[in-house]
């Protein structure tokens, strides 16, 4: 693994997103508003939501796993962005990525999701429905010991483990 102090002209960044219907607020986990608030538990609201969901949740296969894998990577490197941690789990995304400086957080953000959705559809899968939630999660990695945390969190600490431990 290479030094995870990205150049002067990059900005590292831990991006999260989850698949859609998977993690609603009122979750027994917790979540988080647009506005970057924590919505605590509640069943009663996780109902709501529940029911205002137009389809089932997703959770993707192995194959649909890996199809988004190599999307990101090849998003990636197509963007000029280098990804020190990549996991795809069945309901959520993790990728610790470094981005040229003047690449705005949520655009690639949104260029990372566009692309493993269209690769999805030209796979076949989720012709007519959503994959993912509105948004994401963006955290700005500003220390070695934060990069070095996530780094650990997103290739160890989930419970399906990265198709290759480098990102690769």
């Amino acid at each position: 693994m290479s030094n995870p102090r990205p150049p002067e002209d990059r900005q590292s960044y831990h991006i999260t997103f989850t698949t859609y219907g998977s993690w609603l607020h009122g979750d027994s986990r917790g979540s988080w508003a647009s506005n970057g608030s924590f919505v605590p538990p509640n069943s009663s609201v996780e109902r709501g939501e529940r029911r205002r969901c137009k389809h089932d949740a997703v959770r993707l296969t192995t194959p649909e796993r890996r199809i988004v894998f190599d999307a990101i990577r090849a998003e990636a490197d197509y963007r000029r962005c280098k990804i020190h941690a990549l996991n795809v789990l069945d309901n959520h995304v993790h990728v610790l990525i470094a981005v040229p400086r003047e690449t705005k957080s949520k655009v690639i953000l949104s260029q990372i999701k566009s692309s493993a959705t269209l690769a999805l559809r030209k796979a076949g899968y989720f012709q007519d429905r959503p994959v993912w939630t509105s948004g994401g999660n963006v955290s700005i990695i500003d220390t070695d010991g934060y990069f070095w945390r996530v780094y650990n969190y997103v290739i160890n600490k989930q419970k399906e483990q990265p198709f290759d431990k480098e990102g690769r």
